[in-house]
Formats: C-alpha cells, sequence, structure tokens
C-alpha cells in the first residue's frame, strides 16, 4: 500500500466528549498549538495578536447584545479586512525550502 510505502499512519488519541460539538483531547507532547505558531508570527512580523478583535470592538462594542446574525456579519466583516495568511506564512517559513514545503502537502 501507499501509506506503508510513505511511512504513514494514523494516530489515535484518546478523547472525553463535553457536548455534542466538544471535548478533550489528550496531551499531545512536543507540539506546538495553533495559537502559539500564529503568536510568534504576529510578534515577529509586528501584528497585533488579537487585530480581528480589536476590529469586530471598533464595529460593534455592544458585541454580546447582537443576534447570532449580526454576530456573523460582525466577524465576516473583520476577517474581510485582515488578510488571514498567517497559518500558511507560518507553514511556509518553517518547511525551510520549496522543496521540503511542496513534500509535506503531498
Amino acid at each position: 500500500r501507499e501509506t506503508g510505502q510513505r511511512d504513514l499512519s494514523i494516530r489515535r488519541y484518546a478523547v472525553i466528549p463535553l457536548s455534542v460539538e466538544s471535548g478533550l483531547i489528550e496531551w499531545v507532547p512536543y507540539c506546538d498549538t495553533i495559537h502559539l505558531l500564529i503568536k510568534d508570527y504576529r510578534d515577529r512580523e509586528k501584528i497585533l495578536l488579537n487585530i480581528e478583535q480589536r476590529i469586530m470592538a471598533q464595529m460593534a462594542p455592544d458585541y454580546q447584545t447582537l443576534t447570532l446574525v449580526q454576530k456573523i456579519e460582525v466577524f465576516q466583516r473583520a476577517l474581510s479586512e485582515t488578510k488571514g495568511e498567517d497559518l500558511a506564512r507560518v507553514f511556509r517559513v518553517q518547511s525551510g525550502s520549496a522543496e521540503s514545503w511542496l513534500a509535506r502537502r503531498a
């Protein structure tokens, strides 16, 4: 099989369900969180970590009182005012070369 040739496997994790849509996953050692990756990137690039939240607060200071549809509109507008490429750029930087980046994607 191709998975065996590429030395791929599926790692299973213990999960404790908290609700229909959320749960706790076991601690995975030696891994960075997505939040940490983005935080480090934004720190290096001098981008505010909570820029999207600040935009939302400027547009809707009363955010907590908005309807769900209004909250979604504010959220989408805040996202449209930022590039949203942080994680992709982190992965490119961490890959070292275009070849290794492509190999990770394959």
